[in-house]
């Protein structure tokens, strides 16, 4: 499966576990269990997008597409985390055996965990063939194949492979005319894999399993599961942890299956939304304990931070994408956002500035200018005459808009980042692009829950430079959001858990904003009456706040969130902590830098690469992960995102790779030594092009934008078709689009 996501250069962690983005429309004392907030009104999410996740299509060459003849899907929900499991059933109605490529996209946040594909023993001609699932079925790697033995015939299971070994291997297998499958989850979008062979008038069965966070609401939780279309037959059972009162839209009757409660689909529902009322905070834990690694927790809880005022800046700096992934769904959000931070902070923030980006960027005026309706006014009409369309350069725009040439007199104001944060162009290294930003500002940035986003980069950079992410997954969120960094910020000191060892909270926070959940995960066995411990500082003061984890709810999902948030933070650290993370990355089945999915076509294939079972449970249980990041974190702070040492460090890993050949002279060692870090750094600016506004585009191309459905031939005649309005630049910004 070669995983081609936005984000696709591959050295970040999308899937990392992160810290909950600031709930605007709740309150710690509201999330209570039992208590509401004074307005009792459901908040509602946005509308379905027209990127609909979990879409799939099995495509033979560049234009013939199999038809997908059923799919079936299997949700668990335990508290804030959700298992998915779809089969996906593909028929070849041809006479003879093609090679295809799946196409998938994903949720935001999804991290999958399981691929798998084959032959059923149906004919493509058959009606409606039984997918032989229960709604009680597991969903463990293990049981998922055995659970479908009966109809599907010799399927092929990818494996969990250390990332530079998988990529050898799929190298050298393509070029033996035999295509493997390869997994390399780079970010949130879309990924594809080759799947071979389809047999003539047969159908296949994809099987994909992920896991991911609920998205919260207000002071509920919303499992939201949308599906394609055109799927002629589909079947959905949603398996809801007894402990919490659920409702589903459409409405429908649970039944009671053991302690749980399961939502039966089999109609044309294509938005499905299960939502948990006022869960409070959230305890999962692994009863059954592993005896190679132990026991684990995981936990969302909201701590009662005092709030107080911050010191704000009088001037705003706004970064808004206006890309392809923008188009139109999110660039619509985005101006609701910005209209809401400039009108309803007019009393603190005096000017303001705006860059408009994508691969390229400009600026809406060259200077900051007052905060009046008149001016917001102006500035909604002219963002809504850009075109949305090209890859996202968002390197190029944050080193841009942290120093730009017009301010003179260099005054300082906050950065507000309206953009699903997946770079698709330029560097996307998290610690790059971090400094990019050193002294800038705060930035802050905004998830919107919709399918495509970037959370993890968007954590990152709010983190290092003093901002945060709020959530705004719902028009009722944008009045609350648009103030909610006008809070004073705690810095998070220590953290604790009764009874727990090894603790961690997602995303590695620094600071702390009042009404914001954390995540926290770690070791041992977890009572009903454990507290989580926030040792927090404000103003030279410290505290400790304490917050009741809630009732233990037995999980399977308790395992895998911890091993998601500690191998997040141990690949943060790079080569630091290479080896244990691709131990967690590996034991966890977590891919991302690390470690990918691999599927190859016989078990001598994978004897012949040395892909053999390593002893990743004896390393996770013997190297409790907040230790060790702690200790390599100190040792290393100073060197990531260094231009230099990333490639001193590239050249003592492929000269640790059993599969390269590389001898590199003592001389030449002293030589790159010797040289200025600045020497390293390939400096990036934004394109500068001509053609910005959507009336300079063919009105089949907006359209063709809009929906996402680009052909090459297509958007390449109009990349021409601009050089003699436009220049170069504009040329590239078009083909762009179909990275």
């Amino acid at each position: 499966m070669s995983c081609k996501a936005k984000g696709g250069g591959g050295d970040r962690a999308s899937l990392e576990q992160s810290p909950a983005p600031m709930n605007a429309g709740s309150s710690a004392s509201d999330e209570k269990a039992g208590k509401g907030g004074k307005d009792d009104k459901a908040p509602t999410t946005w509308k379905r997008s027209q990127i609909v996740p979990n879409s799939s299509r099995v495509m033979v060459g560049d234009r013939d597409d199999l038809t997908l003849r059923t799919m079936q899907t299997h949700v668990s929900v335990d508290g804030f985390r959700a298992r998915v499991v779809i089969d996906y059933v593909y028929a070849n109605e041809h006479d003879r055996q093609l090679e295809g490529s799946f196409q998938l996209r994903l949720p935001e946040g999804a991290s999958p965990y399981y691929f798998a594909f084959g032959e059923t023993k149906y004919e493509a001609k058959a009606a409606a063939p039984d997918l032989q699932l229960a709604a009680n079925d597991g969903d463990d790697p293990k049981q998922i194949a055995q659970q479908r033995q009966n109809a599907w015939l010799a399927p092929k299971e990818a494996r969990m492979v250390p990332r530079e070994t998988a990529a050898i291997a799929y190298g050298q297998t393509v070029r033996r005319r035999v295509d493997p499958a390869l997994v390399e989850w780079a970010g949130a979008g879309v990924f594809t894999a080759r799947v071979y062979p389809l047999a003539p008038r047969k159908l296949h069965r994809i099987v994909v399993g992920y896991d991911l966070d609920l998205t919260p609401i207000g002071n509920d939780l919303e499992m939201k599961l949308d599906l394609p279309e055109q799927v002629p037959q589909s079947v959905v059972d949603i398996s809801v942890a007894g402990a919490y009162t659920a409702t589903s839209t459409p409405a429908a009757q649970p039944a009671t299956v053991g302690t749980r409660k399961v939502f039966h689909y089999a109609s044309d529902a294509r938005s499905i939304a299960i939502r948990l009322s006022k869960p409070g905070s959230v305890l999962l834990v692994d009863l059954r304990g592993d005896s190679q690694t132990g026991e684990f927790f995981a936990s969302r809880v909201m701590p009662e931070l005092p709030s107080a005022p911050a010191a704000t800046t009088d001037a705003a700096t706004f970064l808004v994408d206006t890309s392809l992934s923008s188009n139109p769904d999110r660039f619509n959000i985005y101006l609701k956002l910005l209209r809401a931070v400039l009108e309803k902070n007019r009393d603190s923030l005096k000017v303001f500035n705006v860059m408009f980006f994508s691969v390229d960027a400009h600026w809406y005026k060259h200077e900051f200018i007052a905060n009046t309706s008149e001016n917001v006014d102006a500035l909604i009409a002219f963002a809504n005459t850009l075109a949305l369309e090209g890859a996202t350069d968002l390197g190029a725009a944050l080193g841009e808009a942290a120093r730009p040439t017009w301010n003179q007199n260099k005054r300082t104001s906050d950065m507000f980042l309206l953009s699903d944060g997946a770079a698709t162009w330029g560097q996307s290294n998290l610690h790059a692009l971090g400094k990019l930003i050193d002294g800038a500002g705060a930035l802050y940035a905004y998830q919107t829950g919709l399918a495509g986003t970037d959370t993890s980069a968007l954590v990152h950079l709010a983190r290092d430079s003093g901002g945060a992410v709020f959530s705004v997954t719902g028009e009722a969120e944008i009045d609350k959001a648009a103030t909610a960094h006008r809070a004073r910020p705690w810095r998070l000191v220590g953290v604790s858990v009764t009874g727990g060892t090894d603790v961690l909270v997602a995303g590695n926070p620094t600071v702390l904003f009042p009404g914001q959940s954390v995540y926290v995960v770690g070791r041992g066995q977890i009572g009903a009456t454990a507290l989580l411990s926030l040792t927090v500082e404000q103003g030279g003061t410290k505290q400790v706040v304490k917050t009741k984890l809630g009732a233990p709810l037995p999980s399977p999902l308790a395992a895998r969130t911890y091993g998601s948030i500690a191998t997040a933070h141990l690949e943060e650290l790079e080569t630091a902590t290479e080896a244990e993370s691709r131990a967690y990355a590996t034991h966890f089945r977590i891919t991302g830098r690390t470690v990918s999915l691999l599927m190859l076509e016989t078990e001598a294939d994978y004897e012949r690469f040395g892909i053999k079972p390593d002893a990743d449970a004896y390393v996770v249980k013997a190297t409790p992960a907040a230790a060790l990041f702690a200790k390599a974190l100190a040792a290393t702070i100073g060197t990531l995102g260094d231009p230099k040492a990333a490639f001193l460090s590239m050249i003592d890993k492929l000269g640790r790779s059993p599969h390269v050949k590389l001898n590199v002279p003592g001389s030449y060692k002293t030589a790159i030594d010797g040289l200025p870090a600045a020497v390293f750094a390939v400096p990036a600016t934004p394109l500068a092009t001509k053609l910005r506004a959507s009336t300079d585009l063919a009105p089949g191309l907006i359209e063709a934008l809009a929906t996402h459905k680009l052909e090459y031939d297509a958007v390449s005649a109009a990349a021409l078709a601009r050089r003699a309005q436009g220049s170069p630049a504009d040329v590239l910004k078009a083909l762009s689009s179909l990275v």
